[in-house]
């Protein structure tokens, strides 16, 4: 890939969504454009979850694509998901990613990521809990913030930044490299997991990621099986 992507930056107080508000501009937006909101009324999640944020406490945005010959590979959302544990680690943190979409800190979920297309555009909506200290109690899986892991209050728009130009720095990676970034932070490479097929689940563990972004586990009789999103169940 060439030069850097400029990145039009748009920042608002509160929005329904920056995911929707892309959609709804994406007429007027260019490629690469960022809209940002300290405060998301009807925050969106992966599977229809909500995702819930304090006011004024984190990094909530998203970045339109258009025509981006990058946004059909099937290891895009891996980018997206590295290029914010690169960013993370500026601030001396260990960030993993479980997969296929959240960064976690310390077995925390610490960043969500929601990709959405319609026709030639897609949108990747990004939430990073930076300076909220407090979370609802009956979340998917335990959350922690960039303020609860650093220890100190950061400016969301300076985390932008970051996250911005190792998004840049991702996209020209490829895919070899790319894997072996990946795979060095991946959080359930090792761990047991059931995986659901046909003839019904089995237990396996997960030994590699595969060029098409699916996972490769290991049976008990050292039987290979890929592993969809919707076809595997953590053990915690």
């Amino acid at each position: 890939m060439g030069d850097p992507m400029a990145h039009e930056i748009r920042r608002f107080d509160v929005l329904d969504s920056t995911n929707d508000y892309c959609f709804r501009a994406q007429e007027e937006l260019r490629s690469g454009s960022v809209v940002m909101a300290s405060y998301q009324s009807q925050g969106k999640g992966t599977q229809g979850r909500k995702w819930s944020s304090d006011r004024d406490e984190n990094l909530l945005f998203s970045l339109l694509y258009k025509d981006e010959h990058f946004i059909s590979s099937p290891l895009f959302s891996h980018r997206i998901a590295l290029a914010i544990v690169f960013a993370l680690r500026e601030y001396d943190l260990a960030p993993q990613i479980k997969w296929p979409n959240d960064i976690l800190v310390d077995h925390r979920k610490i960043a969500g990521i929601l990709i959405e297309t319609s026709g030639r555009t897609c949108v990747v909506g990004i939430g990073i809990n930076v300076n909220q200290t407090k979370f609802p109690q009956d979340l998917r899986m335990p959350a922690t913030s960039l303020i609860q892991q650093a220890g100190q209050r950061h400016e969301p728009l300076a985390l932008l930044l970051k996250v911005l130009d190792a998004m840049d720095e991702v996209l020209t990676l490829d895919d070899e490299t790319l894997l072996v970034n990946y795979k060095a932070v991946l959080y359930q490479l090792g761990l047991p997991c059931v995986v659901k097929q046909k003839e019904g689940t089995v237990v396996a563990t997960v030994t590699d990621i595969d060029y098409d972004g699916s996972l490769i586990a290991t049976d008990t009789d050292r039987n290979k099986i890929k592993i969809h999103s919707k076809a595997m169940i953590d053990i915690e």
